[in-house]
């Protein structure tokens, strides 16, 4: 069993890897839209902004601890209702 410092610990560990891992997909929409838009291909450059803004709120949302408590919360729940 886990201490309470240690599930702090690991949900910010957590949190920075996913931010890590959404930045690095960030970065590679940006590149995209901007070689789309250079290119004149509207639709495409269109598609990868809006990808870019999705990327955007996601490091957002998974940067925060507490969202990965309380996904390891519902992975406890449902395993405890199978």
């Amino acid at each position: 069993m886990m201490t309470s410092a240690q599930l702090k610990a690991l949900r910010r560990r957590q949190a920075k890897a996913a931010s890590e891992r959404a930045a690095r997909t960030l970065r590679r929409y940006e590149l995209l839209a901007a070689e789309a838009d250079e290119l004149g291909l509207l639709n495409e450059a269109i598609f990868y902004a809006n990808k870019v803004s999705y990327w955007k709120e996601r490091i957002a949302i998974v940067s925060d601890p507490k969202f990965h408590a309380m996904r390891a919360g519902e992975r406890r729940h449902r395993e405890r209702s199978e």
